[in-house]
């Protein structure tokens, strides 16, 4: 049973799209056009993107290197930017969306993972366990991209929740342990 001071992160938790992709959504207090300008720019990007941007090119084929060498594979100029890490040491283990949409003076940021079906995360330890099995999430990415998510939020709401790392990656060992187990009972025959 969750707390209540667990609440919060259960509101803003990365949603299970499928066994292999997740979404995290936050409305940003931003029009369409600044909050594209923070998503897709590494000037942007820099403000809350968490790690050091090394190269970013708005391009089809164009680099995104920061922790990992990822490469543009589409976008649409103020709606999305897709990236995956076709070589190295990610490659093939799944891709990236950064998505926005106008919603009212607001706008709607997603950010959408995906693993390959039988991407196991290598480095091991607690934090790269993936309760679903190979090529589900991992807990530690999940915390990743929920703190990072909340990071962009506050660049646009100063009042936004701010959550631990360590907290979230421990709310998510549980979270998609149930969400998994639940899974399971759904598809029983």
């Amino acid at each position: 049973m969750k707390t209540r001071a667990e609440s919060p992160l259960l509101a803003d938790a990365g949603r299970l799209i499928d066994r292999h992709a997740m979404a995290w959504i936050r409305r940003l207090n931003a029009p369409l056009d600044e909050a594209w300008e923070t998503i897709s720019t590494k000037e942007g990007l820099a403000r809350w993107w968490g790690m050091p941007i090394h190269a970013l090119e708005l391009r089809v084929g164009g680099a995104f290197n920061h922790h990992w060498n990822n490469t543009v594979t589409a976008f649409e100029d103020r709606a999305y930017v897709d990236f995956a890490e076709p070589k190295g040491s990610y490659a093939g283990t799944g891709g990236l969306r950064f998505e926005i949409r106008a919603d009212g003076d607001a706008t709607m940021f997603t950010l959408l993972d995906t693993w390959a079906t039988g991407a196991v995360f290598e480095d091991g330890g607690p934090l790269a366990h993936q309760p679903g099995g190979p090529g589900t999430p991992w807990i530690g990415v999940a915390a990743g991209w929920h703190s990072g998510v909340d990071s962009l939020r506050r660049l646009f709401d100063a009042d936004a929740p701010t959550h631990d790392y360590e907290r979230l990656c421990r709310f998510y060992a549980g979270h998609l342990a149930d969400i998994f187990r639940w899974h399971g009972m759904v598809q029983r025959r």
